[in-house]
């Protein structure tokens, strides 16, 4: 089970995730993100991982040339488009591409794209709320396309989540916060072990 903590916005987060052995990072690059970073804070933190460590760029309705001059800048090993991105806006990409789509309690929606999906609630700004999606909803999903389940995830309720979705992995951002973008140390150990324990 593949753990992805979200909203890195200091240098000494990526280090605790790297030493408490998380799988991937994400770094916020739309700017009216709570936890937003700039080229040069995303580098900062990305060095400080640990190379086994994914760092992974979320980005919202951005031009391809941007999210590429950021690739390279801050070293990105993915990216994850949370926005209202097409199926060929996911194509062509120098790194592998994940696929945020948003579910409301509506009907399960027709999953028209071919990469990796991160599956979240619908709500303002894109996700990273802590709101917490329909799991059966999610499974429906996961039972044809490789998904990381976030949306409202948290140490108390990761495990559960896990068990009704059957995901590739999980990613959290809010759960494991003191504040927008500061991570919380003991809630991290405590998000992990509980996914460790699945």
């Amino acid at each position: 089970m593949r753990v992805k903590i979200c909203g890195l916005t200091r240098v000494v987060d990526g280090q605790r995730a790297s030493d408490l052995g998380v799988d991937a990072v994400g770094l916020n690059f739309w700017p009216q993100s709570k936890r937003f970073v700039t080229l040069e804070q995303g580098a900062k933190i990305a060095r400080a991982c640990a190379p086994l460590v994914w760092v992974v760029g979320v980005f919202v309705n951005a031009a391809r040339a941007d999210i590429e001059r950021t690739i390279a800048r801050v070293g990105l090993h993915a990216i994850q488009l949370h926005g209202d991105e097409r199926p060929a806006d996911t194509q062509g990409y120098s790194v592998p591409v994940l696929k945020a789509v948003h579910l409301s309690g509506q009907r399960t929606p027709r999953i028209q794209f071919t990469t990796p999906l991160v599956l979240d609630a619908q709500q303002p700004g894109y996700g990273g709320g802590g709101v917490t999606l329909d799991w059966g909803q999610a499974r429906r999903i996961a039972r044809s396309h490789q998904v990381l389940l976030a949306g409202g995830l948290t140490p108390k309720n990761v495990l559960e989540a896990i068990e009704a979705v059957g995901p590739l992995g999980v990613d959290v951002a809010s759960g494991v916060e003191s504040a927008p973008g500061i991570k919380d140390q003991k809630l991290m150990t405590r998000f992990i072990r509980a996914v460790r324990s699945a």
